[in-house]
C-alpha cells in the first residue's frame, strides 16, 4: 500500500514538474535608433512541453509599451518578433 502511494504521488510530482516553468530565455536590445540603450527586452518562459508566455516591454523616453504572447509548442498564434523568437530559442537551449 505504501509503495502504491508512493508512485502515485511520484506521477503527480512529475506530471506537475512537466507542466512547470522550467526554461527561460532573455533578450535585452534597444529598438529605436534615436538614443538610449538595451533596456527593451523579451523574456520567453516555457515548460518542459515548450509551452508558455513571452513578454515583451519596449522601452522608450515616451514610455514603454508592454506585450503578452502565448507559446504552445514553441509557437504563438500571434506574430512574434524577432527578439521574441531569440528568447524562444534560448530558453529552448536549456531545454533538457
Amino acid at each position: 500500500q505504501k509503495s502504491m502511494e508512493t508512485d502515485e504521488a511520484l506521477a503527480h510530482i512529475e506530471t506537475r514538474l512537466r507542466q512547470s516553468a522550467q526554461n527561460f530565455g532573455l533578450v535585452r536590445f534597444n529598438p529605436y535608433s534615436d538614443g538610449g540603450g538595451d533596456q527593451s527586452f523579451a523574456l520567453a518562459v516555457l515548460n518542459e512541453h515548450k509551452d508558455g508566455f513571452v513578454i515583451s516591454s519596449l522601452f522608450h523616453r515616451d514610455g514603454t509599451r508592454i506585450y503578452a504572447k502565448p507559446i504552445a509548442k514553441s509557437e504563438s498564434t500571434y506574430p512574434l518578433s524577432a527578439e521574441e523568437r531569440e528568447a524562444i530559442e534560448r530558453a529552448l537551449r536549456r531545454d533538457h
